[in-house]
C-alpha cells in the first residue's frame, strides 16, 4: 500500500520573495525517494519538514527543485530539476528525498483563507488503503493534519508514526472501510469531520 514508486505529485504554497512576484505561488512537486541531484545547490537552509523545504522553493522564482536531507532537516535548493540534471540514487544510507517543481501557479487567495474547518477523529493502528492523493515525509502528525486542512479536497490522513510520513486522502472512514491489520500497526488514521 505505501510504496511511493518514483513520482507522486503534490502542491506546496509560499509567498514569493520579489516585488514582481508578490502573491501566493503554488508549486506542483513530484517526489523521488532516496535520490538527489549533486552539484547544483544554490542555497542551503534548515527546515522543520519536507513540506517547509518545498515552501522555501516555491518562494524563490529561480528554484526548480530541492533535495531534503531527512535526518538533519537540511534543504538544498536548486535551479535545475530532474528533467535537466541526472538524479543520483546511490547516496550511502539513502539520506535524501528529491522534489522537482513541475508546475508553478499563482493562487487566487491566501491559503489561510481556503483552509477548511474540521475536527479530526483519530483511529489508532488503522489506515485507508489505495486512496493516497499526496504523500510526504518528515512531518509531525499535527503538521500532517494541518496540510489536510489546507486542501479543500482532503477528507482524511494516515500518519505513519515511525517514518513520520503523511498520506492525504480524498476519502474518510465514512466513505470507505478502515484497514486495521497492517503488520506492526504503523499507522494512525485521522478523519476530518466538518464543523
Amino acid at each position: 500500500m505505501r510504496s511511493l514508486g518514483l513520482v507522486i505529485a503534490f502542491t506546496c504554497a509560499a509567498f514569493a520573495a520579489s516585488a514582481s512576484d508578490i502573491g501566493l505561488e503554488s508549486c506542483l512537486f513530484s517526489v523521488t525517494e532516496n535520490a538527489g541531484i549533486p552539484g547544483y545547490n544554490e542555497e542551503v537552509t534548515r527546515e522543520s519538514s519536507a513540506a517547509a523545504c518545498m515552501d522555501a522553493c516555491s518562494a524563490r522564482r529561480w528554484c526548480k527543485s530541492v533535495d531534503y536531507e531527512r535526518a538533519t532537516g537540511t534543504c538544498y535548493l536548486q535551479p535545475v530539476d530532474r528533467h535537466e540534471a541526472a538524479l543520483d540514487h546511490n547516496y550511502s544510507g539513502d539520506p535524501y528525498d528529491h522534489f522537482s517543481c513541475e508546475t508553478r501557479t499563482r493562487a487566487s487567495r491566501p491559503a489561510q483563507e481556503t483552509a477548511q474547518t474540521c475536527k479530526f477523529v483519530r483511529v489508532r493502528n488503522a489506515g485507508i488503503p489505495g486512496h493516497n492523493q499526496e504523500v510526504f515525509g518528515g512531518v509531525t502528525a499535527q503538521e500532517c493534519r494541518a496540510a489536510c486542512r489546507d486542501r479543500d479536497w482532503c477528507k482524511s490522513v494516515d500518519y505513519e508514526r515511525g517514518n513520520k510520513k503523511c498520506f492525504l486522502q480524498p476519502v474518510n472512514m465514512n466513505d470507505v472501510a478502515l484497514k486495521t491489520d497492517y503488520v506492526g500497526s504503523p499507522y494512525d488514521h485521522y478523519s476530518c469531520v466538518p464543523q
